[in-house]
């Protein structure tokens, strides 16, 4: 069996021969090995963004790369630089999001002034681990394939930072409305649908965003949408997933209370619900998302078939937490009032009196005393 410790390396060195990446671009296996066992070894031991994370974010673009849409609009080339996102895109995360970062003003907000403070802080590990002499597998990529490994690693990872999703959920969408428009102009004309790199697309805006290029969007785009894919893979997976990320919310809710600086909306250990959060985030993170997916191609429908059936799951789930708080809540008011405990006196002048009550009373407990020792005396005779 594989050891867990290297279950990424070892599928990404699968993954790369499956592919035929090692041959296409006279990759050295030796290098190709210790760059991914580095990577891995640089991950840290969190519950949720750990090297388990990246080798199954790796796996779910390999299954985005499976898609009829994306065989016919990508190449090896994307496929190398995808899989190198992939791997690296949460390396050396500590646990701790952007915001946590910021407010706290840690080393890597101060470098990276505030501004996807994670995503540029896990580029430029992955950049320097590329540069070491024995971990730089892509030495023999000519200069521009190298520029365009760098442009696209780059891109996508940038891409996984939340703060971006609206803005490029909305685009995808936009993209596909356009596209869909596009292929059903292009039917029995002859003409090939192609997407398009630089001036022609489909959208203004769109244009600006990514100077045209359409193809690096979608990359973008499908790494972002496996990385917060968690809450859609079989509700076991997803039990597990939810949990554990859940516990890197709670922890750095601690840490926000302990700082005295505000707690973020999931991460109060006193008010936390998997299911409540779970029923949130799909319904309008992860199932517009899919559905935007399943439109451009219906290879992707399973995801959003397998969100929905979680999604009834979850808020199941919820509806009994809510059941039970009420339930808890009929019980308390039900409940007679419990008498409110005697005074506690803290007049002192009180104390002062009852002082000397007892030390009037004192003799006459031990004539008391006196009295009782020497009637059991004379009983006893």
């Amino acid at each position: 069996g594989i050891n867990a410790e290297y279950m990424g390396s070892t599928m990404s060195y699968a993954l790369f021969g499956s592919m035929g990446l090692f041959a296409q671009f006279d990759l050295q296996k030796e290098k190709v090995a210790a760059f991914f066992t580095d990577i891995e070894q640089q991950y840290k031991s969190n519950p949720y963004h750990n090297a388990i994370h990246a080798a199954e974010i790796m796996l779910g673009v390999n299954w985005f790369f499976n898609s009829p849409f994306l065989q016919s609009e990508t190449n090896n080339l994307d496929r190398l630089g995808s899989l190198l996102a992939a791997a690296c895109h949460d390396v050396g995360h500590d646990g701790f999001n952007n915001p946590y970062h910021c407010a706290i003003r840690s080393p890597h907000a101060i470098t990276y002034n505030d501004k996807s403070v994670l995503e540029n802080y896990h580029l430029a590990s992955t950049f320097r681990t590329l540069n070491k002499k024995n971990c730089s597998l892509l030495d023999n990529l000519d200069s521009d394939q190298n520029k365009y490994i760098r442009k696209l690693i780059i891109a996508e990872v940038l891409s996984t930072d939340m703060k971006f999703h609206g803005e490029n959920a909305k685009e995808l969408r936009s993209f596909v409305k356009q596209w869909n428009a596009h292929v059903k102009e292009c039917e029995g004309t002859g003409v090939r649908p192609r997407l398009v790199s630089g001036k022609g697309g489909y959208r203004e805006s769109f244009i600006k965003r990514v100077q045209g290029n359409e193809k690096q969007f979608l990359l973008e785009m499908a790494l972002h949408t496996v990385d917060i894919g968690g809450s859609g893979k079989d509700i076991a997976l997803a039990k597990r997933w939810g949990t554990r990320i859940t516990a890197e919310f709670l922890n750095q809710g601690d840490k926000e209370k302990e700082r005295g600086i505000p707690v973020g909306p999931l991460n109060d250990r006193n008010n936390s619900s998997l299911p409540k959060s779970q029923v949130g985030f799909i319904n309008y993170v992860c199932l517009p998302l899919y559905k935007t997916w399943a439109d451009l191609d219906p290879y992707f429908q399973p995801m959003v078939d397998q969100v929905l059936s979680n999604l009834a799951y979850w808020e199941n789930m919820h509806q009994q937490e809510e059941e039970e708080k009420a339930r808890k809540a009929a019980e308390e008011a039900a409940r007679p009032p419990v008498a409110p405990p005697a005074p506690i006196h803290t007049n002192p002048a009180h104390f002062k009196k009852n002082a000397r009550r007892r030390a009037l009373m004192t003799p006459i407990a031990d004539g008391m005393d006196e009295k009782a020792e020497s009637g059991n005396e004379e009983a006893a005779t």
